[in-house]
C-alpha cells in the first residue's frame, strides 16, 4: 500500500462520499449526509449521557435494515429517559429535559455547543434552573427554596413571629 505503483494503479482505497459513523451515536443530519456541525456532537454527547444515566440506548437499532435505521434515527422520538427506569430509580425532570433537548431531531433545537450542554448539567448539579426547561416563576422559586432551605425557613419563621407580634 505504500509503494508508488500501488497508488498509481488507482486502487481507490478510500471511497468518495462514504459516510463513517456509529449508528447508535449518529445524529439525524449525520446519517442523512447533511452538514455536520457542533450540534451533531451535542447529539452524540446526549446519547452517551442517556446511556450513562439509564443503562440503555435511546433507540433500539439492533437487526434493522438501513432504511429502518434511517427512519428510526430521523423520525422516531427517543424513549423518554424518565420512563427508562434509570438503573431502578427515576430520573429528575431536569435531567430528562436536558437529555431530550440534546436528542432533538432538528439541529437548531439542540444545544449549539458542548459548552451549552455542560452549562446545563452544571446548573442541574448546583440546583439551579436549567435552560432546557421552560422557566416558570414556580419552577425558579422551587429551585431557589430547595437551594436555600435554612434561609427560607428562618425568613418564614421571622415573618410569622412578626405577624403574630402585630396581631398580639
Amino acid at each position: 500500500m505504500l509503494s508508488p505503483s500501488f497508488a498509481a494503479a488507482g486502487a481507490g482505497l478510500t471511497l468518495e462520499g462514504y459516510q463513517s459513523f456509529t449508528p447508535q451515536y449518529a445524529s439525524p443530519e449525520q446519517v442523512l449526509g447533511s452538514q455536520v456541525t457542533a450540534a451533531s456532537d451535542t447529539y452524540s454527547l446526549g446519547v452517551l449521557l442517556y446511556l450513562l444515566l439509564t443503562g440503555s440506548q435511546p433507540y433500539q437499532l439492533n437487526d434493522l435494515s438501513t432504511a429502518e435505521l434511517l427512519r428510526v434515527i430521523c423520525e422516531e422520538p427517543p424513549s423518554r429517559p424518565a420512563q427508562a427506569e434509570a438503573q431502578n430509580r427515576s430520573l429528575d425532570a431536569d435531567l430528562d429535559a436536558i437529555l431530550m433537548k440534546a436528542l432533538r431531531k432538528e439541529p437548531s433545537a439542540r444545544y449549539g455547543t458542548a459548552i451549552e450542554l455542560a452549562t446545563d448539567i452544571h446548573a442541574w448539579l448546583d440546583g439551579m434552573p436549567v435552560a432546557a426547561r421552560r422557566g416558570s416563576f414556580r419552577y425558579k422559586a422551587g429551585k431557589f427554596i430547595h437551594r436555600n432551605r435554612i434561609a427560607v425557613a428562618a425568613s418564614a419563621l421571622l415573618a410569622a413571629s412578626l405577624i403574630a407580634g402585630v396581631i398580639g
